[in-house]
């Protein structure tokens, strides 16, 4: 393991991969972004490997610091985000499928799990670089085509509340 997280955080891997069937796993934490990138906290790639079967993660955790987490709604943030993916989108999800939703919403990345601990906040996520995607240049404007994109899928995400 290349940087240090939390015992509960790695508690939370070895749950996600007890969950997902691996056994006899090994699994590997890396920075996936940079000091001072901007973020409300820290981006980690993890993969969890059993012989040739891996899973690939994303473990966004929360700024530990005080004087940061002063300056910004950290805490609030990730719990937000938590009740979003573990309660909201999940029912969403169901009421799309109990309404036989035909261009049902779900542009997003798989949630595994989180915590909500004091200084420990965490979601691990789908890492979706792995099916494809990439990162877009946060400096650099988006051209018409991607804003087009994401607005089509806002639009499908709120025709599906409404529908």
């Amino acid at each position: 393991m290349d940087v240090s997280i939390s015992e509960n955080q790695k508690l939370l891997i070895d749950q996600i991969a007890d969950r997902e069937g691996f056994k006899q796993y090994k699994f590997c934490v890396n920075r996936g972004s940079l000091k001072g990138d901007g973020y409300m906290g820290t981006i980690y790639v993890v993969t969890i490997e059993e012989n040739e079967r891996k899973l690939d993660l994303i473990l966004k955790t929360a700024h530990t610091d005080d004087t940061v987490r002063k300056k910004t709604p950290a805490r609030s943030v990730y719990i937000r985000e938590n009740f979003m993916y573990n309660v909201v989108f999940k029912e969403f999800s169901e009421i799309q499928k109990q309404y036989n939703v035909p261009e049902a919403f779900d542009a997003l990345a798989k949630y595994y799990g989180g915590l909500d601990n004091m200084r420990e906040e965490c979601l691990l996520l789908e890492n979706l670089r792995e099916v494809g995607f990439t990162m877009w240049n946060r400096q650099k404007p988006m051209d018409s085509h991607h804003v087009e994109t994401v607005m089509a899928q806002y639009g499908n995400s709120t025709h599906c509340l409404t529908s």
